[in-house]
């Protein structure tokens, strides 16, 4: 029988107030495959170590991708070992109210290289 550890997977009841992460690989991409005619989806999940040590996988949106490349870059490579402060708030989802995982654009200069998002 298999067992899921589905505490591997970052939850917005993990994030207390701002919660301060820190990058523990460059991630990948996935995908979230749907029925017939109906588009999949892309996603890219990347390794955060909590406060407490644990490591959760992080299905990063768009938004907090684009906040971290601001400051890191978009070689994702280049943010391991390095901190995000993580927020969860409620926002409409395809029409519900859900609790959602964003990143605070972290306050550093981003390096000079060209290195693309993994």
């Amino acid at each position: 029988m298999v067992e899921l550890d589905l505490d591997l997977w970052l939850t917005p009841e993990d994030i207390k107030g701002e919660t301060v992460v820190y990058f523990s690989d460059e991630g990948e991409r996935g995908v979230i495959s749907k029925p017939e005619g109906v588009d999949d989806i892309e996603v890219f999940n990347i390794t955060v170590k909590m406060p407490d040590g644990s490591k959760k996988i992080w299905t990063m949106n768009k938004t907090s991708q684009r906040a971290v490349a601001k400051s890191y870059g978009t070689g994702t490579a280049l943010w391991i070992d390095r901190p995000v402060t993580l927020f969860a708030t409620t926002q409409n989802v395809m029409g519900s109210m859900k609790q959602v995982i964003y990143a605070k654009a972290p306050e550093t200069q981003p390096p000079t290289t060209t290195e693309t998002v993994v």
